[in-house]
């Protein structure tokens, strides 16, 4: 069964458990995906290829950009990941841009991607907020994301949307939630609002435990 897949823009996308076929035209460039590993289960990734001779480049960073890992076609291997890092970005490059081919990426063990990660209609850009009190608390750190991660009113998903975390942006956090799965964070106008932890890396030490 194929995962599914959320396009963003030409940011990273989420991808869950299970086989995703990623399709390359002649002259294409890299695509770039976002996995989020599960606590409960070892997170594995392998990769082939149709036509099994198409060459390609898997690369594997974690939250703090450092590869990780590669597989190639020449290397099968399967992968099993640190599931003490919440999330790793996977980038599937085509070797040979005078080819067209297919990469079949097999995961299992993976956190399906929730609607944090989906890319929302006429979005509220939120942009790096500077050092300043709120209703809720100091800022204690950053944080930012490796896709666009919606923040909401609320800490849980049928809140209202407030704003959209987007790549290389930051957001300053002041707290976590009552069960522990929700960063608290401060918009520009010093209201309080909210964005899952799972989709979201701290830029700098938050030491909210």
């Amino acid at each position: 069964m194929a995962t599914g897949v959320w396009a963003q823009d030409g940011e990273p996308v989420g991808i869950g458990s299970g086989l995703t076929p990623i399709d390359f035209a002649a002259d294409a460039g890299p695509q770039v995906f976002l996995l989020q590993t599960t606590p409960d289960e070892p997170t594995t990734l392998s990769a082939s290829a149709d036509p099994a001779d198409f060459p390609y480049l898997v690369e594997v960073r974690d939250p703090r950009g450092n590869v990780t890992a590669r597989l190639t076609n020449v290397i099968a291997s399967r992968l099993t990941l640190d599931n003490s890092n919440r999330s790793y970005e996977i980038t599937v490059i085509p070797n040979d841009p005078a080819r067209a081919g297919q990469v079949i990426l097999d995961i299992e063990g993976a956190i399906e991607p929730e609607t944090e990660i989906e890319a929302t209609p006429a979005p509220v850009e939120a942009e790096p907020v500077g050092q300043a009190q709120s209703a809720a608390g100091e800022i204690a750190c950053f944080v930012s994301t490796n896709s666009r991660v919606n923040i909401r009113r609320e800490p849980n998903v049928d809140a209202e949307v407030v704003g959209l975390l987007t790549v290389r942006t930051q957001i300053g956090a002041n707290g976590l939630s009552s069960d522990g799965l929700w960063y608290g964070v401060v918009m520009l106008d010093d209201t309080q609002a909210w964005i899952f932890g799972e989709a979201v890396r701290e830029v700098s030490p938050c030491n909210f435990n």
